[in-house]
């Protein structure tokens, strides 16, 4: 069974579970609208999202991690070293995450646990607080009377939670387009295996990325390596993969930077689940930049249309720009050099946004001298 099938089987089998479970712990004599228990449901939903995810966040911050961003439903806070900004989860609109990452190297290991160990005590917490408010509102005997809405949304509330806890710490692996359930990621941290140095590798450079503003050719190289040294079919290879490349264009080396793009466009072929289109996005710049108009093309295509706004405009002004079209390119690379500026100040200073930005100046002065 593939990681994929055995993590669709368990999210169907926690929401059948969740549900049964509301409606079996439920007070008795609950009498409302279907309306109002949709939105009882749908909130106490959301308010398990948010407990899991502030119990990460909390955590983090209590063993020297800083917030980056934190989704719950479709909402996204994102934190750019001084202010929040708001935007829409894409990346799980029913549910949640959060981004949070180590201010230094030490016990990193212990660190990463405790903050990924936050979420289920986050559950655990709210789940203890629902039922005893619950208890409290109906004193002490929640199945005795008809239930009020406020008394089946804290019992919707309580139930979700619970279940949660050991949903989220079943070990399983994520595959190349989901996320790594926490008791998986925990056990990962804890004992002795391949992954774990990976992972600590990862969070390094996404710290070194994100919150120093490292430009890629100054990442240390033994990090980098350290995140290279495994492979297990998860996301986690695709950002290994995508730092390697970054690096090594950044350090202007031709061989290194071709050979981690075929790298990068193997992986992507090899995981045709994923929807993660950028090493055909950089596949294309590369034969752009070459000369080969047609590869280019080819490349383009295959990123299709579920790209960024920078990623389109910055392929079309490379292969105008190959094609000698130089006004042409130069409108579609200002468009692209505009969204990435403005991402820098949404998100901060990246070392990859500021990596990004010079490369496309630098194509804006070769439109210069054509």
């Amino acid at each position: 069974m593939t990681p994929g099938f055995i993590e669709r089987s368990l999210f169907a089998f926690s929401v059948i579970l969740i549900v049964g479970a509301v409606f079996a712990l439920m007070p008795s004599g609950a009498m409302m609208s279907a309306g109002v228990a949709a939105v009882s449901i749908i909130g106490a939903w959301l308010i398990t999202v948010l407990a899991h995810e502030s119990g990460h966040v909390l955590a983090g911050n209590l063993v020297g991690f800083r917030l980056r961003e934190v989704a719950v439903g479709p909402i996204r806070l994102m934190w750019n070293g001084s202010s929040f900004h708001l935007g829409r989860n894409r990346r799980n609109p029913l549910a949640g995450y959060s981004v949070s990452l180590p201010l230094g190297g030490e016990h990193i290991t212990r660190r990463l646990a405790l903050t990924t160990l936050g979420g289920p005590a986050g559950n655990l917490f709210l789940a203890v607080a629902a039922w005893l408010l619950l208890l409290a509102v109906t004193g002490g005997h929640p199945h005795s009377t008809a239930a009020s809405p406020a008394e089946y949304f804290l019992a919707a509330v309580a139930v979700f939670s619970l279940v949660y806890v050991p949903a989220n710490l079943l070990p399983f692996r994520g595959s190349a387009r989901s996320f790594t359930p926490d008791g998986r990621q925990i056990i990962t941290y804890l004992r002795p295996n391949p992954d774990r140095k990976r992972q600590e590798a990862l969070a390094l450079l996404n710290a070194e990325d994100q919150i120093r503003g490292t430009l890629p050719e100054a990442w240390d190289e033994r990090v980098l390596d350290a995140a290279l040294s495994y492979q297990d079919g998860s996301a986690s290879d695709m950002n290994a993969l995508l730092f390697a490349y970054l690096h090594a264009y950044d350090r202007a080396d031709p061989a290194a930077t071709e050979r981690r793009l075929d790298d990068l466009v193997t992986w992507r072929q090899q995981h045709p689940e994923s929807h993660w289109n950028a090493p055909y996005v950089l596949k294309a710049l590369f034969e752009a930049e070459r000369g080969d108009i047609d590869a280019a093309s080819l490349w383009r295509r295959r990123a299709g249309s579920r790209i960024d706004v920078d990623d389109r405009r910055t392929m079309a002004g490379a292969i105008l720009l190959a094609e000698g079209r130089a006004e042409e390119a130069a409108s579609e690379i200002d468009g692209a050099l505009a969204v990435v500026r403005q991402d820098i100040e949404r998100l901060g200073a990246w070392g990859t946004l500021r990596s990004w930005e010079r490369r496309l100046l630098r194509m804006r002065q070769r439109c210069e001298r054509v």
